[in-house]
Order: structure tokens, then sequence, then C-alpha cells
């Protein structure tokens, strides 16, 4: 596999997750410019998948936020 193959599997696999190919495993292994890309988009999956896993707000956060805004767009009304 050369660079452009593998840009090019970057570009049509599935989601994050273990490298079934060989060829691609091999090819991350001995080039470190792809291996890098690798690692940068796996960085970025797992940080767009945390972006979009719903958290927990403190107790009470919610109502401290929606008085605070009741209170300064009262302020401005």
């Amino acid at each position: 596999m050369n660079c452009n193959a593998f840009l090019f599997w970057m570009q049509h696999k599935t989601g994050p997750g273990q490298i079934q190919d060989p060829d691609v495993l091999a090819h991350i292994l001995a080039c470190d410019r792809c291996r890098k890309i690798y690692d940068l988009d796996m960085c970025l999956e797992a940080h767009i998948q945390q972006a979009f896993t719903p958290q927990r707000l403190p107790g009470g956060l919610a109502k401290k936020i929606d008085r605070s805004i009741e209170n300064h767009c009262h302020n401005v009304i």
C-alpha cells in the first residue's frame, strides 16, 4: 500500500475502530506521515463522539441559568 491508497482508505472507512485491513496496518506502522494522519483522525473521532454524548448538569444549574436569564432580560425590557 502507498500513501495515496491509504488516504483513499481513510476517506472511505466507516468510523473509528480496529483496523481490519492488514495492508493498512502495515502501512501506518511503516509510514510516519500516514500514522500521524490516522492518529489525528482517531483523536478527532473521539472528541466528536464525546461532544455528542449527553452530559448531566449539576443539580439546580438549569434553574439557576433560567433565573439569571430572566433577571437579566427583565432589566433590559
